[in-house]
């Protein structure tokens, strides 16, 4: 865990955000010692999560911890959800986009939690008529983000180290505008065949009755 958070800590200096938690300070793996962390997302916290399990005497696969790359989440999260906003909303209430759930039972360290959320966010941000590009359309995305993340999108994953980074990359993604902790009760740690659910999931919908992408 503390290698993660220093991780997570660098990331945010080198972007000139303010670190999350106190810097723990452990010495890092030579491999990551000299790495420079500005542009690491989720993709690259999920190497060196995998990475990490591996020096750890082989528990990547004892843990079947092996995560998505983000060339596999993109398309997956743009279709289901697609379909799911195609399905669900009126041409006059585009808001009627925050009733979609994006709901990742194995998170891991959250690139398909921060894939939906921008993807959902992208489409509601068309749907208000906002015809932008280029960095004005990453504002208004950004302006988005935060109740996407809180309406949206949710996931569970039995590794709490991964479950920590992919608190910290959705965080992140809006651009530590938020408390480190304001998805705290969205993604949690859990075993989802043991019928573990997030808090923020089951007071919205009820356990059986979502709409899921």
């Amino acid at each position: 865990m503390d290698t993660a958070r220093s991780v997570i800590c660098r990331i945010a200096t080198q972007r000139g955000l303010k670190p999350p938690w106190p810097d723990p300070q452990v010495t890092l793996p030579d491999w990551l010692a000299c790495e420079d962390m500005g542009g690491w997302g989720a993709e690259e916290l999920g190497a060196m999560r995998e990475r990490l399990l591996d020096a750890e005497s082989g528990r990547r696969a004892a843990q079947g911890s092996w995560y998505t790359p983000d060339g596999v989440a993109l398309p997956l999260s743009r279709m289901s959800i697609d379909l799911a906003i195609d399905k669900i909303i009126k041409p006059r209430e585009p808001h009627e986009v925050l009733r979609v759930t994006a709901y990742d039972p194995a998170c891991g360290c959250g690139i398909y939690l921060v894939a939906a959320a921008r993807h959902i966010a992208s489409r509601w941000l068309g749907l208000i008529g906002a015809d932008l590009s280029g960095r004005d359309r990453e504002r208004g995305i950004a302006m988005l983000l935060p109740d996407v993340m809180r309406e949206c999108v949710y996931g569970v994953d039995r590794d709490p180290v991964a479950v920590e980074i992919a608190r910290a990359v959705l965080w992140l993604a809006v651009g530590g505008a938020e408390p480190v902790t304001f998805m705290d009760r969205n993604v949690i740690t859990g075993n989802t065949l043991d019928g573990d659910e997030p808090p923020a999931l089951t007071a919205r919908h009820g356990t059986g009755n979502r709409r899921c992408a």
